[in-house]
């Protein structure tokens, strides 16, 4: 086989004879039972199962004021996720670009691209995840799976809830943190796979009385395809070995000559529950280096890492008959430690080539107190309210010491002055500290006997005041009607969201991408409208919306500005078939569609109107399927595929379009192939090894015109430093153990 397919088979056959002596012995009949039990469920009683995430409470999925997508556990099994960043290639209404590197992928949610920021939040157990100084949610590639019950996806903006940057919508991650008997359950999966897949992903919970403890443990290491690289101009790997280009640094191997961009993510969770109190510790280490964001004429793949600490203490009690509380207190960590590093080339001001070294570094931290409160007014009139105080201590400019700037045949590797890393001490004159307070309420009244219908009606209304001490305060409200009408239902939603200007946008820029400390939040509006029909064995929705978004954030080269305004309509359908073919064989069926219509205004580098367009790297139509065949309880295979229509490139991208494609993927489960709750997964990605490409992130100015050196010995390579395109790996192998018991 080719290197597509190769398999390290010595270590992962002896954790697999291991693991099934020692679980031939457990049983997995608890497992066995709650699955079982979530594959009998109709579709209608899946829309009364509960979620937490549109407002913050426990609420019917049918009667939540938001479009929600719940992904459970049974599905993220099924359909073979590695990491959660792949559950959006399944989401309707988002555009995916994936680098694989420091950026590591971005959700372009309803139509709206950024570059520099997340316009969703990405929560687990509803703790806020997104990176402090970033805003960047990459941390999710290092969440456990085998941890998760389900994940809620909201769509659509919910800062009158949770407060800024949930623009455009909220991921939830609901983990595991229960069970019915006291006991010990143990859920594991160790992975191997082409592009150097290595996963182990282990979650224990035990439970005696009101005791419980929860460990997670998750390494998840991988590389880039080095096939797919030669797809495109500028990730072409004899750029990285050219001694011209990077002269005596090609000596030192571990930071230059290296065709590739490895990962190795790890996620570490500790959770004691004692009666009604949580006590909570988390660490996430994302470690990705460069990827395929750079041009490779510009920019080794590099070093670049992202650490991130919680640690929190959450209460809830019950005050009254009619009012519960819960509070939380929460330190958090985010930071680029100063073990990230850049080879970087380039011309100075004569167009002469020149390399050098250097060390990046971001510390920052936060407090937060967090005080809610649900008052079951009467039996129609529910109420949510809290309190927020965060008290943030943030990097301004990144720590970024460089060595000499050389040409590349004056570079010795054993000679040249290598900086020291910085000093991993926060230093007072580059701080800044920032208190964000807010305070919310929301409000839900059941209305049916106002309309004298037996059915359910629902009225919502919500409005926040966020205030941070840095830009300034905002208002947000949303509203909604929500009615059930036999096996109708229907949503009209409005809403508001406020996105924060990051503090790297602020103050983290450096000579090749500005800042600017004079940024406004943006503001988005949306109106949208939600009609279902669901059925024992069928369900279809329609959902269109429109969303308007004011004082947007472009990322200029010399730094970001608030320009123009952007309009966004497009609408969502979806449906989902269960089938029941015999006592034995059952079939799921689901797909969406999804059509989005763009425009935004359009500005030159100097800040000059020039008309409007589309907003650029989104595709006007989307398709996504899945079919999930179950025989028996031994054995699924589910095959999923998607269609992404052409794309038009944002104006900075010389390559002015991103072709479609049709990629599939193919998982094969068998729970209890071995032993009961013993068991192995194959998956099949890109099945079809089709050749495609996602956009380019940021300004995706390199163009794919080959580079030269012409007759002044100018190197005349790359026109910037993000590439155009990101050519996406080919057909990958997985194949996985379970064990659960």
């Amino acid at each position: 086989m080719g290197s597509r397919y190769r398999f390290s088979t010595g270590a992962f056959c002896s954790v697999l004879l291991a693991i099934m002596a020692f679980a031939s012995v457990l049983s997995a009949q608890e497992e066995e039972e709650e699955l079982d039990f979530l594959l009998d469920l109709s579709l209608e009683e899946l829309a009364n199962r509960d979620i937490v995430s549109a407002s913050n409470i426990a609420e019917r999925l049918a009667d939540a004021p938001a479009r929600v997508i719940v992904i459970s556990r049974e599905e993220i099994e099924q359909r073979g996720y590695a990491d959660l960043v792949e559950i959006f290639s399944d989401l309707p209404g988002i555009d995916v670009a994936i680098t694989y590197g420091d950026l590591y992928f971005r959700p372009y949610w309803r139509g709206f691209r950024k570059g520099s920021s997340s316009t969703f939040l990405f929560m687990i157990d509803g703790v806020i995840m997104n990176h402090l100084w970033f805003n960047w949610t990459d941390i999710m590639v290092a969440v456990s799976l085998t941890s998760i019950d389900h994940v809620e996806v909201v769509y659509g903006p919910a800062s009158s809830v949770y407060g800024p940057n949930a623009l455009m919508g909220v991921v939830n991650v609901i983990t595991r943190k229960d069970r019915e008997q006291d006991g010990t359950a143990v859920n594991a999966r160790f992975a191997t796979g082409s592009f150097d897949t290595r996963i182990a992903d282990m979650n224990f919970l035990y439970k005696k009385d009101d005791f419980r403890v929860g460990l997670t443990g998750l390494v998840n290491k991988g590389d880039l395809d080095a096939e797919s690289l030669e797809n495109f101009e500028y990730t072409k790997p004899e750029y990285l070995g050219d001694r011209s280009l990077w002269g005596g640094f090609l000596d030192n191997p571990s930071i230059a000559g290296t065709v590739g961009s490895a990962r190795e993510n790890i996620g570490l969770t500790a959770n004691l529950f004692f009666g009604d109190a949580e006590i909570g510790a988390q660490y996430f280490h994302f470690d990705s280096g460069y990827g395929l964001n750079y041009a490779f004429d510009k920019m080794q793949p590099g070093v670049w890492i992202e650490d991130d600490y919680s640690l929190y203490f959450r209460h809830s009690a019950h005050l009254s008959e009619w009012v519960a509380s819960s509070s939380m207190i929460r330190y958090r960590r985010s930071d680029v430690p100063n073990a990230s590093n850049s080879l970087e080339g380039f011309g100075d001001a004569f167009g002469e080539r020149g390399v050098h070294f250097g060390f990046w570094q971001s510390l920052n931290s936060s407090w937060s107190a967090f005080q809610d409160f649900d008052v079951n007014a009467s039996e129609d009139l529910t109420i949510k309210t809290g309190l927020k105080y965060e008290s943030k201590d943030l990097q301004k400019a990144y720590d970024l010491p460089y060595g000499p700037f050389l040409p590349p045949a004056e570079v010795d590797a054993a000679t040249y002055s290598y900086p020291d890393p910085p000093v991993a001490t926060p230093r007072i004159e580059n701080r800044a500290n920032w208190i964000d307070q807010g305070i919310y309420v929301q409000t839900k009244y059941r209305i049916s006997h106002l309309l004298q219908s037996e059915e359910s009606h629902f009225l919502n209304f919500g409005v926040r005041y966020d205030d941070n001490s840095f830009y300034g305060s905002a208002w947000t409200m949303r509203a909604g009607y929500v009615g059930h009408f036999g096996r109708f239902s229907a949503k009209i939603l409005y809403g508001e969201a406020i996105q924060e200007p990051t503090p790297r946008q602020l103050y983290g820029g450096w000579a090749g991408s500005g800042s600017s400390p004079d940024l406004d939040p943006e503001e988005s509006r949306t109106l949208e409208f939600y009609v279902d029909y669901t059925r024992e064995d069928l369900q279809f929705g329609f959902n269109p919306y429109r969303v308007r978004i004011d004082d947007s954030i472009m990322n200029l080269t010399a730094g970001p500005v608030n320009l123009g305004q952007r309009d966004i309509f497009g609408f969502d359908l979806h449906g989902y078939y269960q089938l029941q073919a015999s006592n034995e064989l059952r079939f799921k069926l689901w797909t969406y569609y999804s059509f989005a219509d763009t425009e935004e205004q359009k500005f030159t580098a100097d800040e000059e109107e020039v008309g409007k367009g589309v907003i650029g790297d989104i595709a006007d139509h989307k398709v996504y399927f899945g079919v999930t065949g179950m025989l028996r309880d031994d054995l699924s295979a589910t095959l999923r595929g998607r269609y992404i229509g052409a794309r038009t490139t944002v104006e900075t991208n010389p390559v002015r379009k991103v072709d479609s494609y049709f990629t599939a993927d193919l998982n094969i489960v068998h729970p209890n192939l071995f032993a009961r709750g013993v068991g192995l997964t194959l998956k099949l990605s890109n099945l079809f090894d089709a050749e495609y490409f996602h956009p380019g992130i940021r300004d995706a100015s390199t163009g794919d015109s080959p580079g030269f050196w012409d007759e002044d010995g100018i190197w005349r390579g790359s026109a910037g430093w993000s590439n155009s395109l990101l050519p996406q790996p080919g057909r990958q192998a997985v194949l996985a153990l379970t064990v659960s018991y």
